[in-house]
């Protein structure tokens, strides 16, 4: 897990953003959780 967040959060902030933001190998489901949680982050900053 903590690789997914070492590697996926600083990718999320250079990108402003989830797209294009790959899962870090040996840490898929992690990866994937951080982005998911990002992208639900973001719709309710949206509201």
């Amino acid at each position: 897990m903590q690789a997914a967040v070492d590697t996926t959060i600083p990718e999320i902030i250079k990108k402003q953003g989830t797209e294009g933001v790959d899962a870090v190998a040996e840490a898929t489901k992690s990866s994937e959780a951080v982005i998911q949680g990002v992208n639900q982050a973001l719709e309710k900053a949206k509201k």
